[in-house]
């Protein structure tokens, strides 16, 4: 009767472990990937982020963001070429951009475009200036929150400018969790 307790007592803890640590993955997961870009560890952000998911995502957006209007093709025929133009110039900037390392180059507050040399020798990203009043105290408000059973979603709002939050949204892959969506803030 007494181990029959016990026995109970230790499922239901065990069981409560599990659940608290299926809770707590994606809260995990988005300081993992915070730690390793402040880093610039491209191998564990590559562990992090679902790279194809997240460019197809960004590549969206800049295409709707870029694309004309049927008002202004109307009224400019050389319109559809530009966005045939957009399209085929989008899909390979997006390619060459959204890797584990440019990831961890913009979030150091690098430019990740422009090569320099590191101390190692090889090649890495050279710094970006920052913008003179920018003492760093300006830290973005960040919320989380499960927006789903599948979804967990991450809000970083800028004190400068709180009208245009960055919402990062991470998906369930498994067991774990990636990082596959961005909406950006235009």
């Amino acid at each position: 009767m007494k181990s029959k307790k016990i026995r109970s007592v230790l499922i239901a803890a065990f069981a409560a472990m599990i659940l608290g640590w299926v809770y707590y993955l994606p809260y995990y997961t988005m300081h993992q990937v915070q730690k390793a870009a402040q880093a610039g560890d491209a191998n564990t952000l590559s562990r992090y982020i679902d790279i194809p998911a997240l460019r197809e995502n960004i590549r969206g957006q800049l295409t709707e963001k870029m694309t004309p209007t049927a008002e202004s093709v109307k009224n400019n025929p050389f319109a559809v070429y530009g966005n045939a133009l957009v399209i085929a110039i989008v899909g390979p900037l997006i390619d060459a951009m959204i890797t584990p390392r440019a990831i961890a180059a913009m979030v150091q507050g690098s430019n990740p475009a422009s090569p320099a040399k590191s101390q190692t020798g090889g090649a890495d990203h050279a710094p970006m200036k920052t913008p003179p009043g920018d003492s760093g105290r300006d830290k973005p408000v960040v919320t989380a929150r499960y927006a789903d059973l599948n979804r967990f979603e991450v809000t970083a709002v800028s004190p400068i400018d709180a009208s245009k939050p960055l919402k990062m949204t991470y998906l369930r892959r498994g067991l774990g969790w990636k990082l596959a969506e961005v909406e950006l803030p235009f």
